[in-house]
C-alpha cells in the first residue's frame, strides 16, 4: 500500500506544472548501461520520486536551499505566464512548460538530464491523458472555484487541456493580484 499516494495527489493537484510525457532512461546499476530508453512516464512521477528522496535524506539545509530556488522559478514561472498570448500556438505553450519543468527539477539537484516526448505522443485516452485530464479538472477547482463552466470531456486532446490550465492559471494569477490591491486599498 502506498502512503502517501494521497499526499502526492493534494500537492499535484496544485502543482504549477501539469504532467508532461518524459523519457525515462532505464540503467543497469552494476555498469551504469541503458536497459531501457522507452519508457514514458509523467513528469509529475519524476517529481514525486525527488520529492520523496528529500523527505528521506532529510538535509535541512539542503531543503532550505532546494525552497527559495523553488520560490525564485516560481516567480519567475507566474510573471512569464502573464506574458503568454491566450491564443499563443499550444506547441509553443508546450515548450514553455518543459522549460519551466526543467528548471523545477534542477532545483533538486543541477545536471539532472529530462527528456520530453513531443505533445503529440500523448493520445486521447492513454494513461498520460487521462492523467493530464484528471490534472485539469484539479485545476479547474483550484483556479475558478467552480465558477466557470467546465467544458472538458476525455475526448479532449491534450494541448487543448494544457491551455486550459494555462488560461485557469492567467485567470486566477489575475484574480489574486486584483484581491491584494483591494486588500491593501483598505487597509
Amino acid at each position: 500500500m502506498d502512503e502517501n499516494r494521497e499526499i502526492r495527489a493534494m500537492l499535484f493537484s496544485v502543482l504549477h506544472l501539469p504532467p508532461l510525457p518524459t523519457l525515462v532512461f532505464a540503467v543497469d546499476r552494476e555498469d551504469n548501461t541503458i536497459i531501457d530508453n522507452n519508457a514514458v512516464e509523467s513528469s509529475h512521477t519524476i517529481i514525486a520520486s525527488l520529492i520523496e528522496w528529500y523527505a528521506v535524506m532529510n538535509d535541512k539545509d539542503l531543503n532550505m536551499k532546494r525552497m527559495a530556488k523553488q520560490v525564485k522559478c516560481l516567480n519567475e514561472f507566474n510573471a512569464e505566464l502573464q506574458k503568454l498570448e491566450p491564443d499563443c500556438p499550444a506547441e509553443d505553450l508546450y515548450q514553455f512548460y518543459v522549460e519551466h519543468t526543467r528548471k523545477w527539477v534542477e532545483t533538486y539537484f543541477n545536471g539532472y538530464k529530462m527528456f520530453f516526448k513531443n505533445a503529440d505522443f500523448v493520445v486521447v485516452g492513454d494513461k498520460m491523458h487521462k492523467t493530464m485530464l484528471d490534472y485539469s479538472k484539479a485545476q479547474y477547482w483550484h483556479f475558478t472555484d467552480g465558477a466557470a463552466s467546465l467544458d472538458i470531456s476525455e475526448n479532449v486532446p491534450y494541448l487543448e487541456l494544457l491551455k486550459k490550465c494555462a488560461a485557469w492559471a492567467q485567470e486566477g494569477q489575475k484574480q489574486n493580484q486584483e484581491d491584494q490591491e483591494d486588500t491593501q486599498t483598505n487597509e
